[in-house]
């Protein structure tokens, strides 16, 4: 049946560092052209007569390097997404040299700033830069840290860096290479305007949430972690085309919020929407609560519009669901490792959550993926009575899920659960091609909105998985 205009408000809801990833030079990647994202994991970093990937400095690569230079081409996917356009030069062990205003060390604030105009390029040497309010940046700064950098909030300062959206707002500005804790809130303690490029830092221990980002944003080779909320937020609405690529984003919400405000990751859609959204190369693990949430009209209402792009990204350990989607719209999933969430309830049904997780939302496409679910439940949607209206998505519809590796055991679910508009078919969701590893290949381990669980065979009888494989765990 097709139910794909059915829409519907929802009030939006809501670490020892393993390590700062490496990162790709600011001069690597070329300006985005309308209508394509910038895949920078395809950059490559040439030294000598062999190559670094784009996480490695020339002092890691397996040969002598003498120079560096960047090489490569950027693959392009669906939705637009700004690059940084600056470029520093940089010395012969792949370090980056700052060239501009050097930060005098100890403190760092306003005052400082407005001394030099709009635009500067300011180099923070190795040290701690204490701060007790935030400053506001200008268009087109740069905000450059030296290994060991590091902006300290004191638990006082609500933020270290931040500026607003629209068109006198502050965009263009580069916050790199720093480490930055220990900032109050309220909200992130980077918090963006637009076309900012948040690349290669530190940010951890913050009283709320890392980073707020808006529209036209690269979030990338960050290390976000042990944030008392949330570890990355954006929206609501008016908001697109943001790049999220090879951060990761590990136990963030340390005061353990559990009442829907708290996790790796949430973004808002609102009455405005976000669409233009990818999520790219990402390892987001052991938070407290979702690991990436899409939450309330987010994604574009129908096909004609690219769709969301969460692939390639290992999302585990965190307590609630691995990838969330909540009365939201198109999205693609694709080619994610998503294992060992939702243990916050494990042996519950789909209603209470799932490896990846659809909560009446339509036109999301989920295939390619790694799903291992233990005690847990894979791939769940849930079509359920909610007080929300136009223009949120009120039901599941238009739904697939194809060419995924499902691997479950013990109390184990994957399907579609509630009743609100019971019947459904394979028009609001339809399973094909699947590989699924069970713990029991007689055991009841999928589920079809008020049915009594279903083993294969029953799964099967209603027309889902007809191609797909299933084998022993």
């Amino acid at each position: 049946m097709d139910r794909t205009h059915n829409t519907s408000e929802a009030s939006a809801r809501v670490i020892a560092t393993i390590g700062v990833l490496l990162f790709v030079m600011a001069g690597c990647a070329p300006a985005a052209t309308d209508g394509a994202a910038i895949d920078d994991s395809d950059l490559r970093r040439s030294c000598g007569n062999g190559t670094c990937n784009s996480r490695e400095s020339c002092s890691t690569c397996p040969v002598d390097c003498g120079s560096c230079t960047d090489s490569g081409s950027p693959a392009s996917d669906s939705g637009s997404a700004p690059v940084d356009s600056g470029s520093a030069p940089v010395d012969s062990g792949g370090a980056e040299t700052c060239v501009g205003v050097a930060v005098p060390a100890g403190s760092f604030g306003q005052s400082f700033v407005n001394g030099y105009p709009a635009g500067t390029t300011f180099c923070f040497a190795a040290g701690v830069y204490r701060m007790t309010a935030p400053v506001l940046a200008r268009s087109f700064d740069r905000y450059i840290g030296a290994p060991g950098a590091i902006l300290d909030g004191g638990g006082v300062a609500s933020q270290a860096i931040y500026g607003y959206g629209g068109a006198t707002g502050q965009h263009d500005v580069t916050v790199r290479g720093l480490v930055i804790r220990a900032f109050a809130g309220p909200g992130g303690a980077v918090k963006t305007g637009w076309t900012w490029t948040v690349e290669r830092n530190e940010i951890a221990y913050n009283g709320q949430t890392g980073v707020q980002i808006g529209q036209n944003i690269v979030l990338r080779d960050n290390n976000i972690h042990h944030n008392a909320l949330y570890g990355l937020t954006g929206g609501p609405g008016l908001a697109t085309n943001m790049l999220i690529a090879n951060n990761e984003l590990a136990y963030n919400n340390t005061s353990g919020a559990m009442s829907g405000d708290g996790g790796g990751c949430k973004l808002v859609g609102s009455t405005l929407g976000l669409t233009g959204v990818t999520w790219r190369g990402n390892w987001v693990h052991h938070n407290t609560g979702p690991g990436i949430w899409h939450d309330g009209n987010v994604g574009p209402h129908d096909r004609s519009t690219p769709p969301n792009l969460i692939e390639n990204n290992i999302v585990e350990g965190n307590s609630g669901p691995g990838i969330f989607i909540e009365i939201s719209w198109a999205h693609v999933i694709r080619n994610n490792t998503v294992r060992g969430n939702q243990t916050y309830d494990p042996g519950r049904s789909c209603f209470w959550g799932s490896q990846i997780h659809n909560n009446n939302s339509q036109l999301v496409e989920i295939y390619g993926n790694t799903i291992e679910a233990d005690g847990t439940n894979a791939i769940c949607a849930v079509d359920t009575v909610r007080d929300d209206y136009a223009p949120f998505s009120t039901t599941v519809t238009g739904c697939s899920v194809h060419d995924n590796v499902i691997r479950m055991r013990g109390i184990s679910s994957s399907g579609l659960v509630g009743s609100e508009f019971a019947p459904y078919d394979r028009g609001d969701m339809a399973w094909d091609h699947n590989t699924y590893y069970v713990g029991n290949l007689a055991g009841t381990y999928w589920v079809w909105s008020a049915s009594s669980a279903l083993n294969k065979d029953g799964w099967r009888a209603l027309g889902q998985d007809a191609t797909s494989t299933f084998t022993s765990w």
